[in-house]
């Protein structure tokens, strides 16, 4: 068992994941019919079939959430930060075996944050939308002392072609 003062930090995110896992196993919507994923894969397989045509895929979902302190060094211009919210989430897509299909975007700035340096930011954003082929369909503003990039993009894979990492491999004793 844990002890009783431990901190996340203490644990790290492989094991913070595990502990979700744990967590989560034994509730219902786990048990959704159309999920075809593990909790710990780089991003979601939920089933997207069209009747019509009898195709058989996979739309794929992922987020990757990006503070300014732990995730941009110093060195890092605003553009390269836009460019890495994108480029996270893409990875997390093509891990899977799926071609992207759209990404959202949400941005917590400083409300002190010059004009220039957001617009560069959404430069380096778009310019990797357009690199990878993502279309950029919605997102959302807020205001917080540093800079957070949120980003969480859909794919689409035949169902044959779906990589399933299976994520995190759990030991239970």
């Amino acid at each position: 068992m844990f002890k009783k003062n431990l901190q996340v930090s203490d644990l790290g995110e492989k094991k913070l994941i595990e502990r979700i896992v744990e967590k989560s196993k034994d509730f219902e919507f786990n048990s959704n019919k159309y999920l075809n994923s593990y909790i710990g894969d780089d991003a979601a397989l939920i089933d997207f079939n069209n009747n019509l045509t009898n195709e058989k895929n996979y739309l794929v979902a992922t987020t990757d959430l990006l503070i300014q302190k732990h995730h941009f060094p110093l060195q890092m211009s605003f553009f390269q930060m836009g460019w890495k919210a994108v480029t996270v989430n893409v990875s997390d897509i093509a891990a899977m075996g799926a071609k992207p299909v759209g990404i959202l975007i949400s941005l917590a700035i400083p409300p002190n944050l010059a004009l220039e340096s957001f617009e560069e930011m959404i430069d380096g954003i778009l310019e990797a939308c357009n690199y990878y082929k993502i279309p950029l369909i919605g997102g959302d503003t807020n205001e917080d002392d540093e800079i957070i990039i949120s980003g969480t993009a859909l794919g689409k894979v035949e169902q044959s072609l779906a990589k399933k990492n299976m994520g995190l491999k759990l030991e239970i004793n």
